[in-house]
């Protein structure tokens, strides 16, 4: 309760020049107004934060953002931890329908370009055949000591046409998994 009275004494201290002069700026900051959305409905929202919490300011007039309408995310975070977060994510603002705001943390995630999908995709399929493939060999092998030399090969090309369809299915799932590590890891769009 002592931070907020001091947070709002600074407030009505800085009046219309909100955050302006240095005793307010180094309680309260704004945050970067291409960090945080807010819906084009809304008009012109600054948001800023101090001391764990958050305020808007909208048309001359500044509200505090409730602690429970805060992402739990950053809910209790500090000025640091909340520079740091902002680097790769963004916050959004929503006014309710009683006037109250809210803040909700946005994590941007990871994933790449066609290029790092497409090989993904083609790697993963690629190694899931040869390991149909090989394992077909395996499997049949000892055919050829009954039926002498290149019979396992000939049950192995039955085998892998027997069981085309599911071998397909299992290859295409592999894959749609190496298309999505290929994106994660080739890195942020």
């Amino acid at each position: 309760m002592h931070k907020l009275n001091q947070i709002l004494s600074t407030v009505a201290f800085c009046g219309s020049l909100f955050f302006m002069s240095n005793t307010c700026d180094a309680m309260v900051r704004q945050i970067n107004p291409s960090k945080v959305h807010v819906s084009h409905q809304q008009g012109q929202v600054d948001l800023f934060h101090g001391l764990k919490d958050f305020f808007v300011k909208k048309e001359g007039k500044v509200s505090k953002v409730e602690r429970y309408f805060v992402d739990k995310k950053i809910r209790k975070i500090n000025t640091e931890k909340l520079k740091g977060f902002l680097r790769h994510n963004y916050l959004t603002v929503n006014q309710m329908s009683d006037g109250e705001y809210s803040v909700k943390a946005h994590v941007r995630g990871l994933g790449g370009g066609l290029a790092g999908a497409s090989v993904g995709a083609q790697v993963g399929k690629g190694a899931a055949y040869v390991f149909f493939i090989v394992g077909a060999g395996i499997v049949t092998s000892p055919v050829e000591l009954v039926g002498g030399p290149g019979a396992h090969t000939v049950a192995a090309a039955a085998l892998l046409a027997t069981y085309s369809v599911p071998i397909e299915a299992a290859t295409n799932v592999v894959a749609v998994a190496g298309g999505l590590l290929g994106a994660i890891f080739t890195g942020p769009v």
